[in-house]
C-alpha cells in the first residue's frame, strides 16, 4: 500500500511542516535512543560518585577518630601496667607482708600477732583479697610513722577494721592497735577461667 500525498493541494505552510518532518522525527529519534539513556546515565553516576565522596568523608573521619583511639588505648594500656605493678602475683604476697610487718618493727612498735586469713575472691572476679589480722603496740607517733611507711611499699596494701585502745605500760601509755592488712594479687588466667565456669 502506497501512501500518496497530492503536494499541489497543500498550502505553503503544510508544505514547509511536511519539509520539515522528516528533521523533526530525526532530532526525536536522537533525543529518544541518545540523548535521554546518556542524560539519565549521567544522572546514575552523579548520584554514585556523591554516594562514594559521602562515604570517603565518612571513611576519614573513622581514620582520625581510629588514631585518638589506638592512642587513648597505649594510654590505658600503660595505666593498666602501671596499676598490675601494684598487685604482686600470689608468690610476692608473703615478701610483701613482710615488708609491712618489718615497717611496724622500723618504726618502733611490737608485734603483738600476726594472723593470716583465708583468702577470697574479690567481688571483681579478677583478684584474690589476702588479709591478715595484725595487733600492734607502741606510741601514737610511731603509729603515724608505720601507716605513712606502708603508703610508700609500691603495692596495694589497704589498712582496714582499725581499732585502738590505750594500755598503761610501766606507768608510760601506749597503744594497742588492732586491724587488719588487705593487699591483692592477680587471678592467674586458668583460676580466673574455672572461677567463671563455676555456676
Amino acid at each position: 500500500m502506497k501512501l500518496k500525498i497530492d503536494t499541489a493541494s497543500l498550502t505553503p505552510l503544510q508544505k514547509g511542516l511536511l519539509a520539515a518532518l522528516p528533521s523533526v522525527l530525526i532530532v526525536v529519534a536522537a533525543v529518544v535512543f541518545f540523548i535521554l539513556p546518556s542524560l539519565q546515565e549521567m544522572s546514575t553516576l552523579s548520584d554514585e560518585n556523591t554516594a562514594k565522596e559521602q562515604e570517603i568523608v565518612t571513611a576519614q573521619k573513622k581514620t582520625v577518630k581510629l588514631s585518638a583511639l589506638m592512642a587513648e588505648n597505649e594510654v590505658l594500656k600503660t595505666r593498666l601496667a602501671g596499676l598490675q605493678a601494684q598487685l604482686p602475683e600470689e608468690k610476692e604476697v608473703s615478701g610483701l607482708l613482710r615488708k609491712v610487718s618489718d615497717s611496724g618493727i622500723k618504726s618502733g612498735l611490737q608485734v603483738i600477732s600476726w594472723r593470716p586469713l583465708p583468702r577470697h575472691v574479690h567481688s571483681s572476679n579478677e583478684v584474690y583479697e589476702i588479709p591478715v589480722d595484725v595487733e600492734m603496740r607502741g606510741l601514737y607517733h610511731s603509729f603515724g610513722e608505720f601507716y605513712s611507711n606502708i603508703t610508700k611499699l609500691g603495692r596495694i596494701a589497704n589498712v582496714v577494721n582499725f581499732s585502738m585502745k590505750p594500755v598503761d605500760l610501766k606507768g608510760k601509755t601506749v597503744l594497742d592497735v588492732g586491724f587488719s592488712v588487705v593487699t591483692f594479687s592477680i587471678i592467674p588466667e586458668k583460676e580466673r577461667k574455672e572461677l567463671e565456669n563455676q555456676p
